[in-house]
């Protein structure tokens, strides 16, 4: 006891709590350095390089077209959204299964991702990347509705990528109508 007569040691469930509040950490770590990590790296990677000349003249580019900075740091971000709500589904206790398909659709998501920075940014293949996004668009709201299932924090973490991907299907037509 102390002098104002409150316990000053801490209550073992309060303990308990934090130790298992810690151990939860390093899987929110792993999350984001899968996602916003390594994909983000190699995303990054491709509008770095810029192979196709986008950002150096090659093709016109329409006037809301982000800048090399914007893109990379919306992507970044967009990117460690997915790695918090992939956390919040690997600590929801559900069905394994139901669990392994949410996150085998948003590994694809992110896939499809990466690929549409390689169409469009090493190849300059606006048709391809304009086929990508759709389908992005489409597996990104089946992975919203997924996460949202299993966490609804999860799926609104999900909300900002889905709008991201509208914008890029916007952005896809005005390049291809443009070129």
């Amino acid at each position: 006891m102390s002098v104002l007569g409150f316990c000053t040691t801490e209550p073992s469930s309060f303990r308990n709590e934090r130790s298992l509040r810690m151990k939860k950490i390093p899987l929110l770590i792993l999350c984001l350095v899968i996602t916003a990590g390594f994909f983000g790296f190699c995303c990054v990677n491709q509008i770095q390089q810029d192979y196709a000349g986008i950002y150096r003249g090659a093709i016109h580019l329409p006037t809301f077209f982000p800048s090399e900075n914007v893109l990379i740091a919306v992507q970044i971000i967009l990117l460690a959204l997915v790695g918090i709500a992939v956390w919040f589904i690997l600590e929801r206790q559900i069905n394994p299964n139901r669990k392994k398909n949410v996150l085998i659709n948003t590994l694809i998501l992110l896939g499809l991702i990466f690929c549409w920075n390689f169409l469009m940014f090493n190849t300059g293949n606006l048709t391809g990347a304009l086929v990508l996004v759709i389908a992005g668009i489409i597996l990104g709201l089946i992975v919203l509705s997924m996460a949202w299932l299993v966490d609804h924090r999860a799926g609104y973490l999900m909300i900002p990528i889905n709008v991201w991907i509208i914008y890029l299907i916007i952005l896809n037509i005005s390049l291809t109508v443009l070129n």
